[in-house]
């Protein structure tokens, strides 16, 4: 039992001297962020835009104007519903 006390305080005299000499060697790091100038080439480029086409329909039962938004470049509906126009 005494062999086995001894041996887990120098497990963790071994670490703790471990972790602070890791801590001693850490070197600073520059928090700058790098220029980069505006006419670069490797920077992001632009992607295009969503198209987005307005729909008209007249409500069948009461004849009331509403759009809903087409959206062309995901072939899907941008509204989930038909919005009258006031």
């Amino acid at each position: 039992m005494k062999l086995r006390n001894i041996l887990g305080a120098l497990l963790c005299a071994s670490l703790l001297a471990a972790f602070a000499a890791t801590g001693a060697a850490a070197e600073e790091v520059d928090a700058t962020p790098p220029t980069v100038s505006a006419n670069s080439d490797a920077g992001i480029s632009p992607q295009a835009e969503d198209i987005i086409e307005i729909r008209y329909r007249l409500e069948p039962y009461t004849k009331k104007l509403q759009y809903r938004r087409w959206n062309v470049t995901k072939n899907r509906w941008q509204d989930s519903v038909w919005i009258y126009v006031v």
